[in-house]
């Protein structure tokens, strides 16, 4: 390569493909010097690709090279450690920037954010949105999505909700992601009623429903025993053109056995045959069980 932003747009060419052994090639066979905007490219190439230990590496050899760093150096970094769940590095690299003449904006913080959730690292992740908040940036739905999920393993539904609440206010648009985490949320915590309240909010905002959702709201279904519900929501599930997997039918057929409606769930599982469905044998044994009982099934805890 004769230029550097010549060697620059193929590494970042490689690195949209993914194809991250390559862009390193490409940057080892360099004559040139690198400037900042090749670093850049570098970082972001390996570090979309998982590989957080070379993101450090180039982000070590611009700062010995004594580059001016930037926020867009600072975010792709801190993004590299999010994908590789290393939030001990991520923190550090954030306070290191404070310290410096990088003041990190709201991107390089939701990475950060994102690194904490990924690194199971629930209060933490909440406080470091906090921490944006205290400090006036806006943060995005990334950021919320992740501290929402935070809430799940902390067992605080009414934050995920307030999260969302805030979202709003704050002129963000609630995405479907956000809202599907504080179904989930709400229904580790056992609160069945808020988790329905959100799938049918999902769909009055007349947006894609995530699949996850519809995962949720019929395991929600089981375990409050609301089988006309539940065969509400597969049906639509399907028209949609969902394609039916395990986790969706399981539910389905206990909430339906649960109520003691036989009949119905030997019709679903005629139907699914034709699909290609193959129960699994826990499943099978459970029908095959309530089938010769005849009588509804306790619910399962």
């Amino acid at each position: 390569m004769e230029t550097v932003a010549e060697c620059s747009d193929v590494v970042a060419a490689l690195g949209a493909r993914s194809c991250w052994e390559g862009a390193l090639r490409v940057w080892n066979s360099m004559g040139c010097k690198p400037d900042l905007i090749a670093f850049k490219t570098a970082v972001r190439a390996v570090g979309n690709a998982g590989q957080w230990q070379l993101a450090m590496l180039f982000l070590e050899s611009a700062i010995s090279t004594r580059l001016d760093l930037d926020k867009e150096l600072l975010f792709h970094a801190t993004s590299a450690l999010s994908e590789g769940r290393q939030w001990m590095r991520a923190l550090p690299l954030l306070q290191e920037a404070q310290l410096g003449r990088t003041t990190p904006d709201v991107s390089c913080y939701t990475a950060a954010i994102r690194a904490l959730s990924l690194g199971t690292q629930p209060s933490q992740t909440l406080w470091l949105l906090n921490d944006v908040i205290n400090i006036q940036l806006q943060p995005t739905d990334s950021a919320f999505e992740a501290a929402i999920r935070s809430c799940g393993e902390l067992g605080e539904w009414k934050r995920a909700l307030a999260y969302l609440d805030y979202m709003f206010q704050g002129g963000l648009v609630t995405n479907a992601f956000c809202t599907c985490e504080a179904m989930q949320t709400c229904a580790m915590c056992g609160q069945w009623s808020e988790a329905l309240r959100l799938f049918h909010e999902i769909s009055e905002q007349k947006i894609t429903r995530p699949v996850k959702s519809f995962s949720i709201a019929l395991e929600v279904c089981e375990k409050s025993g609301l089988w006309e519900e539940a065969v509400h929501i597969f049906n639509d599930f399907v028209e949609k053109g969902g394609i039916v997997e395990e986790d969706f039918v399981e539910p389905l057929l206990r909430a339906c056995l649960q109520a003691g409606q036989m009949a119905r769930v030997k019709e679903y599982l005629h139907e699914l045959d034709k699909l290609g469905f193959i129960p699994t044998y826990a499943l099978s044994r459970f029908v095959a069980t309530a089938s010769s009982r005849e009588i509804p099934v306790p619910q399962n805890d």
